[in-house]
């Protein structure tokens, strides 16, 4: 019992990291970008530590009140609303919901990653650690380990079936064997009293 329970927990960890992994490679394939939320410039719409999907989208499509990311410089991305657009000037004015002032730095058009798609609570922070060299590395071994013990743990219970039936299947050949020693001493001995009579 405890060993069936051991190999579907784990069997469970393993679908769900296997699941977190195509969520999080499979938009890509689709050009969605994925950034984890580093503040809370934007509360409560989005918290430190969640995760965001953001769609690529022509610039000349956005709109006041969307929130895009866009490149503060090469290793630096920001989420903000856009509070105005300078379209002459291919600029926009953001501001994060949670500030009282607009960014000193206006966003040009070339810089814009994209716009917000959707958001996953809390799922930043283990995919920043998974990001990183040692969390590969620690991630790839606890997959591998899981997967392990889920098989082991699958494959033992049907052999302890297998024997419990060779063993039933030994004792039934054992009881036949015996009725049919019983049937023959039976045998003999009706045949040895027909042969005494015969005799007298």
């Amino acid at each position: 019992m405890g060993k069936k329970i051991a190999s579907t927990i784990s069997t469970i960890i393993l679908i769900a990291i296997i699941i977190l992994g195509l969520a999080l490679a499979l938009p890509r394939l689709f050009g969605v970008k994925l950034f984890t939320v580093l503040s809370g410039s934007m509360e409560p719409m989005l918290s430190a530590g969640d995760l965001i999907y953001v769609r690529p989208i022509d610039p000349e499509k956005i709109e006041v009140g969307d929130v895009i990311s866009f490149a503060l410089d090469e290793d630096t991305v920001a989420t903000h609303r856009v509070f105005s657009i300078d379209k002459e000037a291919k600029r926009f004015t953001t501001k994060g919901d949670a500030n009282e002032t607009i960014d000193k730095k206006t966003v040009t058009f070339e810089n814009v990653q994209g716009i917000h798609a959707f958001t996953i609570p809390l799922l930043g922070y283990p995919l920043n650690f998974a990001s990183n060299l040692a969390g590969q590395i620690i991630s790839i071994t606890l997959i591998v380990m899981l997967a392990l013990i889920s098989i082991l743990l699958t494959d033992s219970t049907p052999k302890k079936q297998d024997e419990t039936v060779e063993g039933d299947a030994e004792s039934v050949e054992t009881v036949e064997e015996s009725e049919t020693d019983a049937e023959a001493d039976i045998t003999i001995e009706t045949e040895t009293k027909g042969t005494d009579g015969k005799d007298e």
